[in-house]
């Protein structure tokens, strides 16, 4: 298989087959200016057996105007928080991750919480309540992972917060705790995410995608 640029250049990807699974899966990595604009899938004789387009939202998650100022983030990430809600994280400018913000630390009397987190590009990164100074990622018996927030400026009760997330494939197989502090050192909210081990054993097979 392979992703098709807007120019029409073919990006190849890699087919995996994983020992017992029901299906194969696939995956194809490309920088976001290549604007893909579908994907497509030929058998071993080249023959096209399909074609996909991509999920709108993971291209442009929205079209809508970004609310200055942008927030820049430990790591080389820059936040924004887009006029209809939609908050963008980037890297060099490329989007790597976004969260439609549907609730927000500014209600009166809501409790305090971690919002939205996500991992990618060796980092942890994401958005809590406001009143968060602090916080800290534990897995299993490695050192806690922590960071300083940030303030947002655009007055929506959101703290910011990124940091070296480690190894990520340990995170999901061996579960972690996410903790919030306030400027005290007191927790204010706890998120705990369950392991989540891999549904077939060994290493996956894989091979270059037609």
């Amino acid at each position: 298989m392979s992703a098709i640029a807007a120019d029409g250049t073919r990006l190849p990807g890699v087919i995996y087959r994983p020992k017992g699974a029901p299906a194969a899966v696939w995956a194809v990595t490309y920088p976001t200016r290549a604007r893909v604009r579908g994907f497509e899938f030929r058998n071993a004789d080249g023959e096209v057996l399909g074609r996909t387009t991509p999920d709108p939202f993971l291209l442009s998650p929205t079209s809508a105007a970004p609310v200055t100022p942008p927030v820049d983030l430990p790591g080389g990430l820059t936040a924004r928080l887009h006029k209809d809600g939609t908050f963008t994280w980037l890297r060099d400018g490329v989007m790597v991750a976004a969260t439609e913000i549907l609730w927000t630390g500014a209600t009166a009397g809501a409790p305090a919480r971690i919002i939205s987190w996500h991992f990618g590009h060796g980092r942890w990164f994401g958005l809590a309540t406001a009143g968060t100074a602090k916080v800290e990622l534990t897995a299993g018996t490695g050192a806690p992972i922590w960071a300083a927030t940030a303030r947002d400026p655009w007055r929506r009760g959101l703290a910011l917060f990124s940091a070296p997330s480690g190894r990520e494939s340990d995170l999901y197989t061996g579960g972690y705790t996410i903790v919030g502090f306030d400027a005290r050192g007191k927790q204010i909210w706890r998120e705990k995410v369950p392991p989540h081990p891999p549904l077939w054993t060994g290493v996956p097979l894989s091979t270059p995608a037609r």
